[in-house]
């Protein structure tokens, strides 16, 4: 019965990427041209990828805490959550952009503005679909923050 509590929860986990993606799909068939719908494909294959590096990130914390709680070391475990938690907010902040500019203008996520474009090109992407690739990119980065301390 214990392994149950655990099960809906760590399903979801990979689950909600794939899910995104769908819904994704349906809102820009939706309401965009084709292109946009073309585009999404190697940009939501960018913020997979990235997702899925952070999601490595909670599993240790994770693994850290339950050896140390199993091991009756409950300071430890508090250090190891602590410090994975930090790692998360800094991580999160760092990809989705939350560093400003002296005028106050939002760096773009995951160095998009440097190396976005040439990602996206990396994915085979035409060259049509990078300005809309890119558009999304900086649309789903501002939640990496969140993706990346509720998956610590």
């Amino acid at each position: 019965m214990q392994i149950t509590a655990f099960l809906v929860p760590a399903l979801a986990i990979p689950l909600s990427d794939p899910l995104m993606s769908v819904l994704d799909t349906v809102c820009v068939g939706r309401f965009g041209s084709t292109v946009q719908l073309a585009a999404l494909g190697p940009a939501a294959l960018v913020f997979y990828f990235v997702t899925n590096i952070f999601l490595c990130q909670g599993m240790a914390v994770t693994a850290l805490v339950s050896r140390s709680l199993e091991a009756r070391d409950t300071a430890k475990a508090q250090r190891a959550l602590t410090a994975g938690l930090g790692l998360a907010i800094a991580a999160g902040l760092t990809v989705t952009g939350a560093l400003t500019r002296p005028q106050l203008e939002v760096v773009n996520p995951l160095g998009l503005q440097l190396f976005g474009a040439q990602v996206l090109a990396a994915t085979g992407a035409a060259p049509d679909l990078i300005a809309p690739g890119m558009e999304y990119l900086k649309v789903n980065a501002h939640f990496m923050y969140a993706m990346v301390y509720l998956t610590t």
